[in-house]
């Protein structure tokens, strides 16, 4: 889930395990959402979670300034 002071900028439920592949697909929605509400400021937190800390994963924010 992505949110901010305003509410929910979006989500996703997945009935199954979160993957690299469906983390990075949400997080590719949830950047349409921000850039489509014209959001400036947002923060994401992420846990220990293994597939945030996947070569490709690291690469998607790094190619994006993120970390």
């Amino acid at each position: 889930m992505g949110i901010n002071e305003n509410g929910v900028i979006y989500y996703e439920i997945n009935p199954q395990n979160t993957n690299e592949e469906i983390f990075l697909n949400f997080f590719k929605n949830l950047i349409c959402e921000i850039n489509k509400e014209n959001i400036k400021k947002f923060a994401f937190f992420l846990d220990n979670l293994s597939c945030h800390k996947t070569t490709n994963v690291i690469k998607f924010f790094a190619s994006r300034n993120a970390i």
